[in-house]
């Protein structure tokens, strides 16, 4: 054989290994949000909490917690917590609201990075 061919050979036999490996979608983006699975843990619960009870602080009102409706977390230097919380308002109305809160890494440290209203759920 000669060597043109052996590598004609290696070529076609090392090609589709590269194109699966490209053509493999990617699930979860480097520095993205990803959902978390289970929003009812004591941890998540606690950080759903601290959310609405730091906006009272910060807002001067009295919104209730009621439930998570739905959470994503990132990886950054710590962790960013984006929940979806359903909460009362002082009369009675039930609103969803956003709210995103950073987790230290290796601290018990939590800060409250935004919490808005919401028009609808996606």
């Amino acid at each position: 054989m000669s060597l043109s061919f052996k590598l004609l050979l290696i070529t076609i036999s090392i090609c589709p290994l590269f194109s699966a490996t490209v053509a493999a979608p990617r699930k979860i983006l480097l520095g993205g949000y990803v959902p978390i699975n289970d929003t009812a843990t004591p941890e998540i619960q606690a950080i759903a909490k601290f959310a609405v009870s730091e906006h009272n602080k910060e807002a001067n009102t009295k919104i209730m917690y009621m439930k998570i409706v739905k959470g994503e977390k990132q990886v950054v230097a710590g962790l960013n917590y984006r929940l979806i919380i359903e909460a009362k308002d002082g009369d009675e109305m039930i609103q969803h609201y956003e709210a995103i809160v950073y987790v230290k890494a290796g601290k018990d440290s939590k800060k409250l990075v935004s919490f808005a209203p919401i028009e609808e759920l996606a």
